[in-house]
């Protein structure tokens, strides 16, 4: 949760230099009680973030599809997800934080805009 209240669920995959379908699938999503999924993507070799974005719950929701195997609705990290209506690029903001100690971490808050 951010300092104003909005619910961010997070989702997060490692992905090759080309990213395969199957690295996309993010895992399910069992509610809907968030306001934005922040979609990471980690570099296989260095774990350094590829892109990240933010999305609007409602774009997620049009875009998942349930699946009884899992007891949950599974979407994909596609390139039509991540540029969604609302959708908005962390990415930047992800590897700044990755330089970050501990410590700034701690005491980072995002700038207006980041989220």
């Amino acid at each position: 949760m951010t300092e104003d209240g909005t619910l961010v669920q997070v989702k997060a995959r490692v992905v090759s230099t080309k990213i395969l379908a199957g690295q996309r699938q993010m895992s399910p999503f069992r509610t809907w009680g968030f306001d934005l999924a922040a979609m990471v993507q980690f570099a296989e070799h260095d774990y350094t973030v590829v892109r990240g974005v933010v999305v609007p719950v409602e774009q997620v929701r049009q875009a998942a599809r349930w699946t009884p195997h899992v007891n949950g609705h599974v979407a994909h990290m596609t390139d039509a997800l991540m540029s969604a209506p609302g959708a908005k690029d962390i990415t930047d903001a992800l590897r700044a934080a990755a330089e970050m100690s501990p410590g700034e971490v701690a005491r980072w808050a995002p700038q207006d805009g980041e989220l």
